[in-house]
């Protein structure tokens, strides 16, 4: 199998790691390492050091060199007393500036906050900032009114990337991918997720055939299925929000990447698969994500209009589909740094469906909505 070599450890500007911690502490305002001499000066003390002391030198008050070395002493110990403290000083106030002008924070999914508190701020971020930073710059008010939303699968309705993650490590190590050594979560997220098998086969193991590859994806899937069929859960809200769409009779459609066998499995496992009439299985199509077949056609088979549709997306293939359908893509952060997701193209972030940025935008949808009905209302009978 493959002996595809992972991403060396290092950090996004391709140095060693530990190279940042170096530079910052030789660099530090008021650090004591000072650069070397130049020739000039070594030259004045070689040349000083060669000059014969005069005779009066030699016979000088020795009480006198004595106070004088004593005093110099007490000076340069006081001047390093303060050279010391003014370094701590500077070195907090460069820290402090430096932690004011770090971005915000966004992992993946595997290093997601742990803190309450950290989460909640998150969460409090405006629904309109969000809009302006992300790069499908429609207001998703325009929206209105709603027809109907469409949902990835994997990552989007459930945290399934977990399951797949472990069945991919488990499997490679076995074949030897990367000389037995297991790929890490970034590895997976950044070469794997959101990706469909054919492409993958080629990808991971391109001097193999491609039947034989596709062989070890079978078995891959195999495996994700009997570990997601253990413990796989939906998102938080997810049941809310089927409610929701339920109670506007939206129209709806599962759209994925994934073999149908493992679209039907999670469908089933969350209790969705009367939910919705349409699952769009990518390779069914004539080109899988991050193509906008799949979408194309899940608007097709539903009936509903791009400018009046947004789908909900994990990854940023999935993203990049939706877009080139024409249509609004909101982004769940559960696999994926949140700058991918905005730069694949997605008008909205969230963490999950009790995100209060998606209810506030919910909200206004549903004020849009009512407002141009009572317009149109207006307009007939004035």
């Amino acid at each position: 199998m493959s002996n595809l070599s992972l991403p060396p450890a290092s950090d996004s500007e391709g140095k060693p790691p530990g190279w940042r911690h170096w530079w910052n502490r030789t660099n530090m305002p008021g650090s004591s390492c000072s650069a070397p001499r130049d020739d000039q000066e070594q030259e004045w003390d070689a040349v000083a050091d060669d000059e014969p002391e005069e005779e009066g030198d030699a016979v000088a008050d020795d009480g006198q060199d004595e106070e004088e070395e004593e005093d110099e002493e007490a000076m340069w110990t006081q001047l390093e007393v303060e050279e010391a403290t003014a370094t701590k000083k500077e070195a907090r106030a460069h820290a402090k500036a430096k932690a004011e002008t770090r971005p915000a924070c966004s992992g993946v999914r595997f290093s997601r906050y742990k803190n309450p508190a950290a989460r909640a701020h998150r969460r409090s971020v405006a629904v309109a900032a969000d809009m302006s930073a992300a790069g499908d710059s429609r207001d998703l008010q325009k929206l209105a009114p709603l027809e109907a939303i469409l949902f990835d699968i994997d990552g989007t309705l459930c945290d399934s990337d977990p399951f797949h993650f472990l069945a991919f490590r488990d499997l490679l190590q076995q074949v030897g991918f990367n000389g037995g050594v297991p790929i890490t979560e970034e590895f997976y997220s950044a070469n794997i997720s959101g990706w469909h098998n054919d492409a993958l086969a080629s990808k991971l193991f391109p001097e193999l055939d491609h039947d034989k590859a596709m062989e070890f994806m079978d078995q891959k899937e195999a495996l994700f299925r009997k570990l997601a069929a253990r413990e796989l859960k939906g998102l938080d809200g997810l049941q809310d929000m089927c409610k929701w769409i339920e109670d506007r009779n939206l129209k709806r459609a599962a759209v994925t990447n994934a073999p149908r066998a493992n679209g039907e499995l999670v469908l089933s496992l969350l209790g969705l698969t009367t939910f919705f009439p349409v699952l769009v299985i990518g390779s069914e199509c004539e080109r899988a994500k991050p193509s906008p077949d799949p979408y194309l056609k899940a608007l097709k088979l539903i009936g509903a209009s791009p400018d009046h549709t947004f789908i909900f997306e994990d990854s940023a293939s999935g993203i990049r589909a939706g877009v080139a359908a024409g249509v609004a893509v909101v982004g769940l952060t559960t696999g994926n740094p949140e700058k991918v997701l905005r730069d694949a193209g997605a008008s909205l972030l969230i963490e999950d469906f009790r995100d209060p940025k998606l209810l506030d935008m919910l909200q206004v949808l549903d004020r849009a909505a009512a407002e141009k009905c009572t317009m149109r209302n207006l307009r007939h009978h004035p």
